[in-house]
């Protein structure tokens, strides 16, 4: 991949990269049920053990590639429009919070009932990265320093992007730490399992920092090309960026 990403080039790579994870993901059933007969675990007790083994096993790294595809081109695609190449970073761990979205659908329900899942929930942190992506896409790279309204709004846009990243991150240690450290530091367990629910209560999550998150950049979008003028951008990076909060300096 190039160093530099038009917004074009960047719509295109991540469009492929998410409609291959879907398929896959609506594959995935029947990936299991030929591997289940290849094995010769079909007619055993065995077949739905298996199945849980495989979704268990397969559905992670699945998404762990799918996530990690989307780094490279996200780091280049936000360097072009005149943000910090972390804001990739940002939208990948993103994408990862919502690793348990990712185990169960799609997967035998017994994934659900190993992780011990109630139910399919809204996966609202993958719902955020690819807001953030189509944000990439559509934002215009700046022809020189961002004026004040560009900063602004970029400024609020990252800050909610920052805030839905932990969201998911907490939830993802949440879910991860009893596989990891088993009853070592439980009251640690403790606290931020009880730090998500109020944390939740509080914001109104996912419903009020998502919708937040959908008009900030909505007008980022639309303060970058406000603010841009001249002709479609080529894809190369601006020289000249401005120091305001977060922006990156060539």
């Amino acid at each position: 991949m190039e160093n530099v990403i038009s917004g074009g080039a960047y719509a295109r790579a991540w469009a492929w990269r998410f409609g291959l994870f879907v398929v896959v993901t609506l594959a995935f059933p029947f990936i299991v049920y030929a591997l289940v007969h290849m094995n010769g675990a079909a007619r055993t007790d065995a077949a739905g053990a298996f199945a849980v083994v495989l979704g268990v096993y397969l559905k992670p790294i699945i998404y762990l590639t799918f996530a990690a595809s989307l780094a490279r081109i996200s780091i280049a695609r936000s360097k072009v429009v005149g943000m910090p190449g972390k804001i990739g970073i940002y939208i990948v761990l993103l994408a990862l919070s919502d690793l348990p979205f990712a185990l169960i659908f799609g997967a035998h329900w017994g994934v659900a009932f190993f992780f011990g899942f109630a139910g399919p929930q809204l996966p609202t942190s993958l719902l955020s990265a690819v807001i953030a992506i189509i944000t990439l896409s559509l934002a215009r790279a700046p022809s020189g320093p961002m004026n004040e309204g560009h900063a602004a709004a970029y400024r609020v846009w990252s800050t909610l992007l920052v805030l839905m990243m932990a969201y998911g991150l907490l939830g993802l240690a949440i879910m991860l730490w009893p596989f990891f450290f088993g009853l070592h530091g439980f009251g640690l367990y403790g606290a931020l399992t009880w730090a998500k629910v109020y944390l939740h209560r509080f914001t109104l999550y996912p419903g009020l920092p998502l919708s937040l998150f959908i008009a900030a950049s909505v007008y980022l979008i639309y303060a970058s090309r406000k603010h841009t003028g001249g002709p479609a951008e080529t894809g190369q990076p601006q020289r000249g960026a401005t120091t305001s909060f977060g922006l990156r300096r060539d």
